[in-house]
């Protein structure tokens, strides 16, 4: 139960879009709310940088988030492939699979918060074998 509260909190705030006026956090000289740190850097033959990126929010809640990110090498632009709520500290392993297919995979998750099925020209397949919470 003391996992599940956080998580319905979390699809109700991101789900409903809410905004609460009037409310001003005193937080004086303390630290971001969040903080991002790269995990892993993961170099493809295929000329493809994929970044896995641990982002942990202590706002109101705590809040953690997961991404996976490509990117051409040399390029600075980047595409998010995949958002979710982690369940412990795996990093997923991610690359380019057969007839260019983006495979990311990870043993656990809490939920998916954001994935997309495609990006250039490569198809992208997300393999989780075992997913706390399932939308929809």
């Amino acid at each position: 139960m003391r996992r599940v509260l956080p998580h319905i909190l979390r699809l109700i705030l991101r789900r409903a879009h809410i905004l609460i006026f009037g409310f001003v956090p005193v937080v004086g000289a303390c630290s971001p709310a969040c903080s991002s740190t790269a995990v892993a850097q993961i170099h493809d033959p295929a000329g493809v940088t994929f970044t896995v990126t641990r982002t942990d929010c202590d706002a109101i809640a705590k809040d953690s988030a997961v991404s996976v990110i490509a990117n051409r090498d040399g390029e600075k632009e980047s595409t998010l492939l995949l958002k979710y709520d982690p369940w412990g500290n795996e990093v997923p392993q991610v690359h380019i699979g057969d007839g260019g297919m983006i495979v990311i995979h990870l043993f656990k998750a809490s939920s998916v918060l954001e994935q997309h099925p495609a990006w250039e020209q490569f198809k992208v397949s997300i393999a989780i074998d075992k997913l706390a919470y399932h939308d929809g």
